[in-house]
């Protein structure tokens, strides 16, 4: 196997990657991310970025010549490929604790929007459902999700 850019397992330690807004949403804007795509993330110059598939697994064929998060992904991997692989390692290995994280990171933060998924996709039903139940428990935060998962 080609050597991994950014070879991560997971670890019950791990803290989620909470980003406040981006080029498009600007700052105020609190942003969830996961890896993007089908398969782990390449590049024809630095090989291999990481050793996790990405969360779109069913969505790409319609967006992945297009998509931007597997762009940024592979433009600002040294920044992108650690964060939203550590969120995605998270959310696959302990979704409660993920969402218990990103629970007390808005409150800590203050936040008043949630954007989730500039990069990465609903993977699961349960997923779904934690999302929806994080909403029900914190009604004075906006949440945004915008997704090609049907």
């Amino acid at each position: 196997m080609e050597n991994v850019l950014y070879h991560m397992t997971y670890h019950p330690s791990m803290e989620i990657s909470l980003v406040n807004g981006n080029n498009k949403v600007g700052k105020g804007v609190w942003c969830f991310n996961l890896l993007p795509g089908d398969k782990p993330l390449y590049t024809s110059t630095k090989g291999i970025l990481t050793n996790i598939g990405g969360t779109c697994n069913g969505c790409c064929e319609g967006c992945k010549d297009k998509c931007y998060a597997t762009r940024d992904a592979k433009l600002h991997h040294n920044a992108c490929i650690p964060a939203w692989g550590k969120n995605t390692l998270i959310m696959r290995n302990n979704i409660d604790n993920m969402f218990e994280q990103l629970k007390s990171g808005l409150i800590k933060k203050k936040a008043k929007v949630l954007r989730w998924h500039s990069a990465g996709e609903i993977e699961s039903y349960n997923y779904l459902l934690h999302m929806v139940k994080l909403a029900v428990e914190m009604p004075n935060v906006q949440f945004y999700c915008y997704t090609k998962r049907f």
